[in-house]
């Protein structure tokens, strides 16, 4: 009893808890504004997040972030569609090859805790002594591709079903009835009910332990189930003075079970207001609607815990009036998430800021005032960074310390081929034979739409079968351009004609 009354305190307002010296009394995370740059318009920049892409508003508490950061990671229309259209295949191949069973689904999705990267599990009841004759592996093989049946206890039988579309579905045939899935789902749904912010701390929990190692979060593997991790949270809510505050509850969780409450001797129930004594063996006990052991199967709870101290500990080292990020980005890598925030997918499938794209040749500017030559590897447009490439150097620079090569004396050789590109008024001489010096890159954009001065197609990109004597793709080559030099020496190969 003192241990409780003691993990209370920690949690009150004006208690012992260090996780909340960093936020003000309201909750408040002030990173946002406290250490500012200017932009070139001398105004003042605003962090940017996935879940807030266009800036972070000035002042905003810890559960707003999270419940941005949820609604952010939580699953859109199309994927939610995509798996509920799975879920009508599973039902009407089972059915059909056994018209007695009784199909429903399980797992995160029917507790409504799942995430994008979730499958989908079904449960199949009265579905016979042995269900998994080779006429029934056959029917299911028409959802996907099948994995080989594993027994998991006596009387349920277990497939995984990968879809084409990359959802994974998980059959489980049990020979009767299974009332502790209807009993799971109903108690989700009420405490989800009950207490709002516990979907929200689930989201995020789960998150960064999926960042952490994918496996923490596989009950496969040894990791926690969604359902088990839902009963910690609602245990935490149980005993959070602010239980509808996302901030309260996420900090009083990583406190909680990174440190201070005694697993060896406890029990964790979403029924009770505080812990109970130990009624399980094993490394953790947390208890199922049924009495059962949620977390018999879980072998990482010192990794799992350790993370969640190594969480709580970046929490209470977070300073609003020094740090220039977030404090959900203490915790949580922005990179993985660019992809689902507004105008994300553009984002992240951008290759270009400030008029250069990756594949560019471009040149830098160096400390002493010149340019060097190199080319573009990356754009990070997030951070307003540019990678380029150089012969003894890889950096990362700003838009404005990048320039397009400046046109170099043109040289026209004696003989050559008059050719134009299309829009582009200057002529392009093009030397019969191998003039090293004034050889330049023709890059294939401009090899594919070269025309001679008649307007008759000179080649084109598909004409390509050799490049420096070596066989290569038609449009392609090891560098993405074509030199003049070595494609006149080898004109025939190059082009395949005289």
């Amino acid at each position: 009893k003192l241990q409780f009354l003691y993990f209370i305190g920690l949690i009150m307002p004006g208690g012992s808890s260090s996780a909340l010296s960093s936020f003000t009394s309201n909750g408040s995370v002030n990173s946002h504004s406290s250490k500012k740059r200017r932009n070139g318009r001398g105004e003042m920049e605003r962090a940017k997040t996935p879940w807030h892409p266009m800036g972070v508003p000035p002042s905003m508490s810890l559960a707003d972030e999270l419940n941005a950061f949820a609604e952010l990671v939580a699953m859109n229309g199309k994927e939610r569609g995509a798996r509920e259209a799975l879920l009508q295949s599973i039902v009407s191949v089972v059915q059909r090859i056994m018209p007695k069973s009784e199909v429903m689904t399980v797992g995160s999705f029917a507790y409504g805790i799942s995430t994008p990267t979730s499958g989908v599990d079904v449960l199949v009841e009265n579905a016979g002594g042995d269900p998994l004759t080779e006429g029934v592996l056959s029917s299911l093989s028409v959802l996907g591709a099948l994995e080989v049946p594993a027994k998991t206890e006596e009387g349920r039988d277990t497939v995984r079903v990968m879809a084409p579309n990359g959802i994974a579905a998980t059959l489980i045939f049990v020979q009767n009835t299974d009332s502790e899935e209807k009993l799971k789902i109903a108690a989700a749904k009420n405490w989800q009910a009950e207490f709002p912010a516990a979907s929200v701390v689930v989201a995020v929990v789960r998150h960064v332990l999926a960042q952490a190692c994918a496996d923490l979060i596989n009950s496969r593997k040894g990791g926690i189930t969604p359902f088990a991790l839902l009963v910690m949270i609602i245990q935490i809510c149980r005993m959070c003075l602010v239980p509808t505050d996302a901030g309260e509850v996420l900090l009083a969780f990583f406190e909680g079970f990174g440190k201070e409450i005694n697993l060896k001797e406890l029990s964790i129930s979403g029924d009770t207001a505080a812990p109970l004594p130990k009624v399980h063996d094993g490394e953790i006990s947390v208890v199922s609607v049924s009495g059962g052991n949620l977390t018999g199967s879980c072998t990482r709870l010192r990794q799992i815990r350790a993370h969640i101290l190594s969480c709580h500990i970046a929490l209470r080292q977070f300073d609003p009036r020094r740090d220039s990020h977030t404090a959900l980005s203490t915790i949580i890598s922005h990179q993985p998430l660019w992809q689902r925030s507004e105008g994300g997918s553009e984002r992240a499938q951008q290759t270009e800021l400030g008029g250069f794209k990756v594949g560019d040749r471009v040149e830098t500017l160096r400390s002493d005032g010149s340019w060097m030559g190199c080319s573009v590897t990356a754009v990070d447009v997030s951070r307003d960074r540019v990678s380029v490439q150089g012969a003894k150097f890889i950096k990362k620079v700003p838009p404005n310390k990048l320039r397009f090569p400046q046109a170099a004396p043109v040289v026209v050789p004696v003989a050559y081929i008059p050719c134009m590109v299309p829009q582009q008024p200057q002529v392009v001489g093009i030397p019969l034979t191998p003039n090293p010096a004034a050889a330049q890159p023709i890059p294939i954009s401009l090899l594919h739409s070269a025309k001679s001065t008649s307007g008759k197609s000179l080649w084109s990109v598909e004409d390509v079968t050799s490049y420096e004597g070596r066989p290569c793709s038609p449009g392609h080559s090891d560098d993405g351009d074509l030199d003049i030099a070595a494609l006149t020496s080898n004109l025939r190969l190059v082009l395949g004609q005289e």
